[in-house]
């Protein structure tokens, strides 16, 4: 997961990146950005999962600039303002910050006011689902779910994980004989999932279906290996752009 410091403040961006590396224990999990101006910020912007934004700082971007900017482009972007002042919430209540952190009371009180906003991140990451007509049933489909989707009949069908196969198939009461091929079919087109799914890590590599880029394990010449040993080829007019959108994954992740 990704984190942007806007700050220009050089010791408080040290600050801040002290206490987020008391609260996160795997160094891994985490890629901190920084920026020391609005500017700054916009130049090199990409979409980042938390943004940590003083509000007033050096150049003629306020935080409050920037928020607006980050909100254009992204509604799950989770805003903290990181500032020496305590503005009062009207002034920025518009582009939906999910705190509000002042500098002081922050050193003194310590990382435990920092927790919420970190566990809110993995919140909206885990939280997104997909819900699906199965039959008499809907089923809600976390994104970890599903491996690929794929065209089927002008519609499309949705192949997942083997262990959440199993527990379909269980709640379905499918037949054993049918349970080893089972996807979920569904009405909607694959374009029309790509339009809703793209910004949650899922790319074409062939006009017949999307992948989901988080259970890639490895990328080949010709294919791509998925957890649990599939392997889906790549077109080459594809080739290209999911190789890129790929790797874009991979660096946000």
């Amino acid at each position: 997961m990704n984190i942007a410091i806007c700050d220009d403040c050089r010791n408080d961006i040290g600050n801040l990146r002290k206490l987020i590396e008391q609260i996160v224990h795997d160094p891994e999990e985490w890629t901190i950005y920084e920026f020391n101006s609005g500017e700054d910020f916009i130049k090199n912007y990409r979409e980042f999962d938390l943004v940590f934004l003083d509000i007033n700082m050096q150049g003629s971007m306020k935080g409050t600039q920037v928020a607006e900017y980050i909100r254009e482009r992204s509604k799950d972007t989770v805003i903290s303002f990181y500032t020496g002042i305590d503005y009062p919430a009207s002034q920025v209540v518009h582009v939906q910050p999910f705190s509000y952190l002042v500098k002081d009371s922050l050193l003194r009180e310590g990382a435990s006011r920092l927790s919420d906003t970190l566990q809110e991140v993995r919140r909206r990451k885990d939280s997104y689902k997909l819900k699906v007509s199965c039959g008499a049933h809907t089923l809600s489909l976390q994104l970890s779910d599903i491996l690929y989707i794929a065209i089927h009949k002008k519609q499309s069908e949705i192949y997942l994980t083997e262990s959440r196969t199993r527990e379909i198939v269980k709640f379905l009461d499918i037949p054993e004989k049918e349970a080893k091929n089972f996807t979920v079919k569904s009405k909607q087109k694959v374009d029309d999932y790509y339009k809703q799914l793209k910004d949650h890590g899922f790319a074409y590599a062939k006009v017949s279906y999307i992948i989901n880029l988080r259970h890639v394990v490895g990328c080949f010449k010709e294919y791509v290996q998925l957890t649990g040993g599939v392997q889906l080829t790549v077109a080459r007019a594809k080739r290209t752009q999911f190789e890129k959108e790929l790797s874009s994954y991979w660096g946000r992740n």
